[in-house]
């Protein structure tokens, strides 16, 4: 499994590499939909504060390819931003304890977002160091963390970072208009931080008390929870502890709970949500409960989402291999869909058009109804996927190995191409932008998703359905119906927005009763409100 998890990595690292074209491409307003599972919805802590919507992983390979990404991303409304951190680890930006820090990627990636209007960050930052770790190499990691006789030196680097961008006016970068507040220790718990827990957790000590000595306001966060699909079902919460994540990495729900048990080392409780947006609900229902266990609690953020894949962290063009030569199968695909599944990725790869297309549309709705389910919950932040499309992982050689993620970029740095998923996040923005209040109401049928925003004062729905099977293309969209209650009069339905020459967003004007009004809906969600 660690060597599928590398894979991924492997494909950031070719993306920090591509060419940057001079092209002015600017975007276009949009919306999107995707699909969600099973869940139990809590009532949202701070229904009433907007989610901070970000965009990862930004590519700081050049000056130059970093302002294109900032140019192109500056109009959509994102909140924050998150580079990509391997170019930025511990051994990236220190090449020798004695060696000064460098601080030149990091500069240049806060200068241009900064300057394009994003106020908050979200930096990871990896303590991988071919020197200073304790057990890493370029082709294997074991244990990450730094060895004794440097966590001075590590410590060291972690305060530098923070009072470098903190806005205190003491050996701050110049040029900086916010103070950078969220910092993760480390980009995920699985294969990404292999050591043992307690290694982990004297690493963790050592950085958020770094943070903290060098800027008292920051927000330090734990590596990432990454457990997709395996509270599916509603497990007995108490019983997991036994549980492998080895899905993904070495550790167990024991592992994690050792993490949880140390509240005092980390600000925000942290998750990843790579797969259906409805797990969302399971992932919060989970964290509340391992909290009030403990008594306490801490805000929760969502610092990397990808799209659901459908089959990942191995080939899925292949459906008659040994279980070990292909992907693990994710929710709502199950086992009797791999060879559709296989059928479809082989489309998407040899460039059938419509198969593409279709790709594309699914990728826009999965984390625009990400961003919904996750303000619904009461999420402080979320980081949505992915500022480009992940090389090796889209092209043939590389099998679709992150399913539909591989696709899963907003734009292509290289030519300026804009994908349909950052015009669906615009135009989400631009609905939610400075939402006072969120709401889930009942839907009618299973699988029918409707949400209610309160925006200046006024009522906002966005409404999709979400079948419990898998639908690929070619199959025939599916429907059903949702009752909305607008009270009456001219009521706008307006169209997600999934094609990539498509600027602006079909609209519809419906004359509603005091009833409200009953729409037809599919996976695509739709945005209603009063007036038209």
């Amino acid at each position: 499994m660690r060597l599928r998890r590398s894979v991924v990595i492997l494909a950031l690292a070719v993306a920090a590499c591509a060419p940057v074209a001079n092209d002015t491409t600017t975007a276009a307003v949009v919306t999107t939909t995707a699909a969600t599972g099973p869940g139990t919805t809590r009532p949202p802590e701070s229904s009433g504060t907007p989610i901070i919507i970000g965009v990862e992983y930004v590519l700081l390979d050049t000056p130059a390819q970093i302002a294109r990404q900032a140019e192109l991303l500056g109009d959509v409304g994102f909140g924050a931003s998150k580079p990509l951190p391997e170019t930025i680890s511990w051994g990236n930006m220190q090449r020798g304890p004695d060696n000064a820090i460098d601080f030149s990627k990091l500069d240049d990636y806060v200068s241009a977002f900064q300057g394009a209007g994003f106020v908050e960050t979200v930096i990871a930052l990896k303590s991988h160091s071919t020197w200073g770790s304790v057990d890493h190499s370029l082709l294997r990691s074991r244990d990450v963390t730094p060895k004794p006789e440097y966590r001075e030196a590590y410590a060291a680097w972690v305060s530098a970072v923070v009072e470098r961008y903190d806005g205190d006016g003491v050996d701050d970068m110049a040029g900086l208009l916010h103070p950078i507040r969220h910092y993760e220790i480390g980009s995920e718990f699985s294969s990404y931080e292999p050591e043992p827990v307690d290694d982990y957790l004297v690493m963790l000590e050592i950085a958020y008390d770094a943070a903290h000595a060098a800027y008292p306001d920051v927000r330090v966060s734990h590596a990432a929870f990454f457990v997709a699909d395996l509270l599916l079902g509603n497990p007995d919460l108490g019983s997991l502890d036994g549980v492998g994540v080895d899905r993904y990495g070495p550790h167990t729900f024991g592992d994690i709970r050792a993490i949880l048990d140390r509240p005092e080392l980390f600000d925000t409780t942290n998750i990843h949500v790579l797969a259906e947006p409805g797990e969302i609900e399971l992932l919060v229902a989970w964290l509340d409960w391992e909290m009030e266990q403990r008594g306490y609690r801490r805000p929760i953020i969502i610092s990397d989402t990808s799209i659901n894949p459908f089959v990942a962290f191995g080939p899925a063009t292949a459906c008659d291999r040994p279980e070990a030569l292909m992907g693990l199968v994710f929710h709502p695909a199950t086992e009797a869909d791999r060879c559709r599944i296989a059928d479809y990725f082989t489309r998407v790869i040899d460039g059938d058009a419509g198969t593409l297309a279709w790709m594309r549309a699914y990728v826009a709705a999965d984390m625009v109804k990400k961003v919904v389910i996750a303000a619904d919950q009461g999420i402080e932040l979320i980081d949505t996927a992915f500022t480009a499309d992940l090389p090796i992982l889209s092209w043939p050689i590389g099998q679709a190995a992150a399913g539909n993620a591989g696709w899963g970029g907003m734009i292509d740095p290289a030519t300026g191409t804009i994908h349909p998923n950052l015009r669906a996040m615009q135009q989400l923005i631009g609905h939610i932008d400075g939402y006072t209040s969120i709401e889930r109401l009942s839907g009618g049928a299973e699988g029918v998703r409707l949400y209610e925003f309160v925006v200046a004062g006024e009522p906002l729905w966005i409404a999709w359905y979400d079948p419990s099977f898998l639908v690929l293309h070619p199959d025939e969209p599916v429907e059903a119906t949702v009752t909305v209650p607008t009270g009456p009069g001219t009521v706008a339905v307006e169209h997600l927005i999934t094609a990539g020459d498509q600027n602006e967003p079909t609209v519809e004007a419906l004359v509603a009763t005091a009833d409200g009004i009953t729409i037809p809906i599919t996976q695509h969600p739709v945005f209603i409100s009063r007036g038209g």
